[in-house]
């Protein structure tokens, strides 16, 4: 007995442009949140608001963007992009730790904090552009070749 359900498989082409454009989009996102953070010294930080510049900014906007050019499905495009925010701060913990190890001895709630901005942050760009995307359906799949 043959099953009626067909899994629609992406081409190898469009799976390679989309893991590409969701590489891009996580380390524009680190990058962009990442250099002002690590830029201000230890004694200065204090999260989460620390985290809250531009940067979050590029995060929600890759959230967008991946989710309106359907890279990767709503819940793992998310999941991606929003880690990169705890990514930022756990790669200071493990830099800062090597000049002075006592200097993070709270770091389970610095990627906590990290945590609920990245994937706040990610859920509601996400949102926004499932939303466009539903929207926008019709002019969107127009223009695609």
């Amino acid at each position: 007995m043959q099953s009626t359900l067909q899994i629609e498989r992406p081409t190898p082409r469009r799976q390679d442009a989309n893991s590409k454009l969701l590489f891009a989009a996580c380390i524009i996102s680190f990058l962009a949140v990442g250099i002002p953070y690590w830029i201000i010294p230890y004694n200065q930080v204090s999260l989460p608001g620390t985290l809250m510049g531009p940067g979050i900014l590029v995060v929600i906007g890759a959230a967008f963007f991946v989710r309106v050019k359907d890279a990767i499905d709503f819940w793992m495009g998310m999941s991606f992009v929003g880690s990169v925010v705890p990514g930022v701060v756990m790669a200071r913990v493990i830099v800062d730790c090597f000049s002075d190890p006592t200097a993070h001895n709270l770091w389970p709630f610095e990627i906590v904090y990290a945590s609920f901005v990245g994937f706040g942050s990610s859920l509601f760009g996400s949102v926004v552009g499932h939303i466009f995307k539903v929207l926008f359906r019709q002019t969107l799949n127009s223009r695609t070749p």
